[in-house]
């Protein structure tokens, strides 16, 4: 393929791929425009039910409520719950657990589970939260619109 002026080359981790992907066919269709220069948690213009979730990609509207339908794991819509309540900062794992007050095993089982379902629902392993691991214990966070929906859904 030849480089033309309006192309780049961006080295992209192997693991985000898929969502690399699927970004490109949306916005080749016109369906997805990033804006670059604000923060990852704001709807992307061109559809305002719809976040970017770094380490994950688009999640929409439709998703978060059918995944809100279909979850029914507590450890893992804990997690969820705290994240919502502090959107953008980081929650541990090690919080969660202490929470459930089930040992470590159990919320690393159900996010097992969450990526099954949501497998299942989207054809692809997606989670309405960024995760990473540091020094050895994960943490996670939702983006702020993510969390006022996942918030309004809760409580409706």
């Amino acid at each position: 393929m030849e480089m033309t002026a309006d192309q780049v080359l961006l080295p992209v981790e192997i693991d985000i791929l898929p969502q690399m992907v699927q970004a490109r066919k949306l916005a080749r269709e016109g369906r997805l425009m990033l804006d670059v220069t604000g923060p990852a948690s704001e709807p992307l213009p061109s559809e305002a039910d719809a976040w970017y979730v770094d380490g994950q990609g688009q999640f929409d509207r439709a998703m978060l409520q059918r995944l809100h339908a279909n979850l029914r794991h507590g450890g893992v819509l804990a997690l969820f719950s705290q994240c919502a309540a502090l959107p953008d900062e980081w929650v541990t794992k090690a919080e969660i657990d202490e929470i459930l007050g089930k040992g470590p095993f159990q919320l690393r089982n159900e996010l097992g589970a969450l990526s099954k379902l949501t497998k299942k629902l989207f054809g692809r392993i997606v989670w309405p939260v960024q995760w990473a691991k540091v020094d050895g214990a994960y943490q996670y966070r939702m983006p702020a619109g993510v969390a006022a929906e996942w918030l309004r859904l809760s409580n409706s």
